[in-house]
């Protein structure tokens, strides 16, 4: 029997090949893999239905079956199952190095401890509508600065007054860059990046974008990429602006289940 529990991660395995569900804050992240032997329909199919019943079994929940470059065969392997598709995430990259900001915003490393509410309050506000990056707290934060990629002088916080850069003062806007190794060419990505609703159009995002990928460059990167929301047509249109194309999509099939 799948272990069950609050942070057990789902296991089924069908002719060899797997598929998992490990909890999220708000649901269960889904991998497929084929391991020994195929993922067709058929055995993709019933992986995601056995991994919804086992969810069930462990108090319900959304689960979440990321697919990056999805075809038609996705799409029927997700039917199937009683997945649907509910977002489309687009990556895209440009070359490095870009053009300079201009000007430079004056920036300054996260600090854990004394940045941490006022990080969490302009996260927040800009991403009030987002399904994953919104309404994060303190345990969220802990999680993802324990990740091993995380290198604070690539966490930039803007001041939000030049005469109060000190660790714990106010911020209106943030750009937290991640180094992929072992990438090649290296690829470096801008993993989230906010402006508190206060400073909108006065174009410090269009600046940190810039200031992150000057960072990821200076630190031997030489593709800058990320992933944005493909309906965000304000965020689409400043990264086409700065050079970016969309390399790939990422589709999101989700399937709610009762506990």
């Amino acid at each position: 029997m799948t272990p069950t529990g609050p942070d057990a991660v789902l296991v089924v395995d069908h002719d060899g090949a797997r598929g998992t569900a490990a909890p999220s804050r708000d649901g269960w992240e889904v991998e497929l893999s084929a391991g020994s032997g195929r993922l067709d329909v058929r055995v993709a199919s019933d992986l995601l239905r056995r991994l919804a019943d086992d969810a069930a079994d462990a108090d319900g929940g959304t689960l979440r079956w990321r697919v990056p470059a999805p075809t038609a065969e996705h799409d029927t392997i997700a039917a199937a199952a009683g997945f649907e598709a509910t977002r489309t995430l687009w990556n895209m990259r440009r070359e490095l190095p870009a053009p300079d900001p201009e000007p430079r915003p004056v920036l300054r490393p996260f600090v854990p401890g004394s940045d941490d509410d006022e990080w969490l309050r302009v996260n927040n506000a800009a991403f009030h509508w987002h399904p994953e990056q919104g309404g994060w707290a303190q345990p969220q934060l802990d999680e993802r600065l324990a990740e091993e990629w995380v290198d604070l002088d690539g966490f930039l916080l803007h001041p939000a007054s030049l005469d109060d850069d000190r660790p714990g003062g106010a911020i209106d806007g943030f750009c937290w860059t991640k180094v992929h190794r072992g990438t090649d060419p290296l690829q470096g990505e801008i993993f989230v990046i906010a402006v508190d609703p206060t400073a909108t159009g006065t174009g410090l995002g269009r600046r940190l974008v810039l200031a992150g990928l000057d960072w990821l460059h200076q630190h031997g990167c030489a593709v800058g990429t990320l992933y944005t929301e493909s309906d965000n047509e304000a965020a689409v249109g400043l990264y086409r602006s700065l050079g970016f194309s969309v390399h790939h999509e990422v589709r999101v099939y989700a399937r709610t289940v009762n506990g």
